[in-house]
């Protein structure tokens, strides 16, 4: 039950339009691991986890993102991709 209640205040804070600084702070905290990993491969160990705490926030704002709007038919999510398509297409 604890836990359920949880990601209910996860949802209520993610249905904001505030900025999320604790997901700021852990992506930059990704990007640096990242980048000393890259900068110096042999003394920086597990430079790993920086991709995945990448994954990690991709899969919350994934998740909060479909709880805030669910898709209501299959047609939804298929056109999510396609609007993507397009807006790249625009951009290049």
């Amino acid at each position: 039950m604890r836990r359920l209640s949880a990601i209910r205040h996860t949802h209520q804070l993610s249905n904001s339009n505030a900025t999320r600084v604790d997901i700021q702070w852990m992506r930059a905290l990704a990007v640096g691991l990242v980048l000393l990993f890259h900068l110096w491969p042999n003394r920086v160990v597990g430079g790993f986890v920086g991709v995945d705490i990448f994954f990690v926030i991709s899969g919350f704002l994934i998740t909060s993102h479909l709880l805030n709007k669910p898709p209501k038919t299959f047609r939804d999510v298929a056109d999510s991709g396609q609007n993507n398509s397009r807006l790249k297409a625009i951009s290049s």
